[in-house]
């Protein structure tokens, strides 16, 4: 939000000579309202439904440029959706966001706390932009027109004054595949799948599963902010999740730093249905790994190797 999608997304309508359109603006139009009144009306959940069926009329009726409001990517039908188009990710740090827009309360997400709220939004939603995305093109430091070449330039799109961009390449649709391995399953081990692939923290949810109540997300203090973002994640899918923060490396190693990790699952109330996941590198997932092996004689877990 804020980070000039409607601009660049007019002048990189202009350059390729096609159309366009913004399904916030669908959205103001077919409910007489904006998107804040809305929000303060209805809530959050019940604009989210209204902004899937936007967006879903929007990809089969408009063949040019579409800009998607910030959370759109959030529902899993819509990332399906998007998925062998070119998708194209505009990002922005903080400081850039408080320069252009201040964070001001108007709107509806960033009415307390702007800036803390910004933070914990984009931590929770970055990977789901990266994992539906094409390109990226950082934002920070440019002029509307300088991203808009970037952006023509990261899809490989040429200009073409009253025609129609070119067809979607074949290795576009599948940047994001993901490669499933079957390992195991012979002379008495049990089997386990193994997937390889770019942005694959969006799978986390179906490899966790219904049955599983709680998750401990294990990471490095290197990687605070992904732990951090990956928790927030699981709990808005609904899961009890905790994150669990180990010093770096080999120094996580330790009987002390493995007791830290079960008191923290102790203090969850961590059953044998529940998950450990393992997010960073070798020193890291070691420790994640026995830290479920010896947790009630054992609990799934899954490790997300960087």
């Amino acid at each position: 939000m804020g980070v000039g999608k409607s601009t660049v997304g007019q002048l990189l309508a202009e350059r390729l000579g096609v159309g366009y359109r913004d399904t916030d603006e669908d959205i103001v139009a077919a409910e007489g309202r904006t998107v804040a009144d809305i929000f303060v009306a209805e809530g959050e959940p019940v604009f989210r439904e209204i902004e899937k069926r936007a967006v879903r009329v929007a990809l089969a009726e408009h063949e040019g440029v579409l800009a998607l409001g910030g959370g759109a990517i959030l529902d899993a039908e819509t990332r399906g959706l998007l998925a062998g188009r070119r998708v194209l990710y505009l990002s922005m740090d903080v400081e850039e966001a408080v320069r252009r827009t201040g964070l001001n309360a108007a709107r509806p997400l960033l009415a307390i706390n702007p800036r803390k709220q910004w933070r914990e939004l984009m931590e929770a939603r970055r990977h789901l932009y990266e994992e539906v995305a094409t390109a990226v093109v950082a934002t920070d430091g440019r002029t509307p027109e300088e991203v808009t070449q970037a952006a023509l330039d990261a899809l490989e799109l040429t200009t073409s004054p009253g025609g129609q961009p070119p067809e979607p390449r074949p290795e576009d649709a599948v940047a994001n595949q993901v490669t499933r391995i079957q390992v195991g399953g012979t002379a008495g081990t049990e089997p386990y799948e193994v997937l390889v692939g770019r942005q694959l923290l969006g799978e986390l949810g179906g490899l966790i599963g219904d049955k599983a109540q709680r998750v401990a997300v294990i990471h490095p203090e290197a990687l605070a902010e992904t732990g951090d973002a990956l928790r927030a994640d699981l709990a808005g899918q609904g899961y009890e999740a905790v994150a669990i923060q180990v010093p770096n490396a080999e120094e996580a190693k330790t009987a002390e730093v493995a007791a830290y990790c079960w008191k923290a699952l102790g203090q969850s109330g961590f059953t044998r249905s529940d998950v450990v996941v393992g997010v960073g590198g070798g020193a890291t997932t070691d420790l994640a790994g026995f830290v479920a092996a010896t947790w009630l004689r054992g609990v799934r877990w899954i490790a997300v190797p960087t």
